[in-house]
């Protein structure tokens, strides 16, 4: 079966009855796309009935979902545990706190510290760093609340130092279906470039930037990129969508993996090993990824712009890119968000 009879076939699976249905409730940038995005994907597949899931239209194959179930209880704090089993939802799945923070009156809150649905957050930081320290003790030490951290490190601290929290632990995973090697030919051809970069803006970036020369470069990801003096022309956009970071995984030959937390540049680095791209990583991260693979991958590490440039060359390249092909193998074999699907609902429903 070729990948576009493949893809033909995913978007004739319907919901299985029998299975619980499950409320994605989606955040906010980047996390949308290289988590929920992902996860919901793998959720479907799984033939999981879903509800209230805004981002397909981040994922040009996605299929539309009915979205009457999700206008029904569109309103925060409206809704029953009636009006729940009435629909077939018997769980909550988000990507940190961010909805129950803007829920009007806190009622959501309210509702699943009651203990009325089971509700799973996934984190890739610590939320007493970003939250009121009460109004995470709330959640807490709610009896249906349960969190997934992507990050070991923060994990065992949660654990250590808030014994009353659920907390458990998976690492990030990608998704051999939605990244994959495209070949030269479909590439795009205006994104080629030695190097890409995804992500924030900094000081500290843009002047490793500027040592590659901004002609080596292209940078999607936040339109404060578009206001650098040397660096605005190389600004590409945001990139919203997953086919797109694919592309962009395929036509550069390098990646640059620079993202501020371990969790997000270890999630970027599966995506592109699975497209077959070449990531380039800080020795953190090439440690922390030893930690999900077994082992430390064999992968180019940032020291600085100069030293970055002696990779550019095409046999240099080349010998990288074969390294990542059969890195890829294990990768798309053991790391992926399909395979975690069945974990996650377990943890999700007890």
């Amino acid at each position: 079966m070729s990948r576009t009879e493949a893809t033909a076939a995913r978007a004739t699976l319907a919901p299985d009855p029998a299975k619980p249905g499950i409320w994605l409730i989606p955040s906010q940038g980047g996390a949308n796309l290289l988590f929920m995005v992902p996860l919901g994907y793998a959720l479907y597949r799984h033939r999981y009935p879903l509800f209230n899931f805004q981002l397909g239209e981040m994922l040009e194959t996605f299929p539309k979902m009915d979205t009457t179930a999700a206008d029904a209880i569109s309103v925060f704090g409206r809704y029953t545990r009636r009006m729940l089993n009435k629909l077939g939802i018997e769980g909550v799945i988000c990507f940190g706190f961010n909805h129950l923070v803007k829920t009007r009156e806190g009622r959501l809150m309210n509702f699943i510290a009651a203990g009325r649905i089971p509700h799973l957050s996934l984190f890739f930081t610590d939320p007493f760093e970003v939250m009121a320290g009460e109004m995470v003790e709330e959640l807490v030490g709610a009896p249906a609340w349960r969190a997934v951290v992507l990050d070991r490190q923060v994990w065992q601290r949660l654990r250590r130092e808030h014994p009353q929290g659920s907390w458990y632990y998976l690492s990030p995973a990608t998704d051999p279906e939605l990244y994959f090697p495209i070949g030269g030919l479909t590439t795009t051809r205006q994104w080629e470039a030695d190097f890409s970069y995804i992500g924030s803006y900094s000081e500290e970036l843009a002047d490793l930037m500027l040592e590659l020369g901004p002609g080596r470069l292209l940078i999607w990801g936040d339109p404060a990129w578009k206001e650098h003096p040397e660096l605005g022309r190389r600004f590409r956009g945001s990139a919203l969508r997953i086919g797109a970071l694919n592309r962009i995984y395929n036509s550069t030959r390098y990646v640059l993996v620079l993202d501020e937390h371990p969790a997000l540049a270890i999630q970027r680095a599966l995506d592109v090993i699975a497209a077959g791209g070449v990531p380039v990583v800080r020795q953190p991260v090439l440690e922390r990824l030893a930690e999900v693979l077994g082992d430390e991958p064999p992968l180019p590490t940032l020291t600085n712009g100069p030293d970055l440039l002696s990779l550019v060359g095409e046999a240099t390249h080349t010998e990288w890119r074969e390294m990542m092909l059969l890195l890829r193998e294990r990768v798309v074999g053991e790391e992926t968000w399909f395979r975690r699907v069945p974990r996650l609902v377990e943890i999700l429903l007890g």
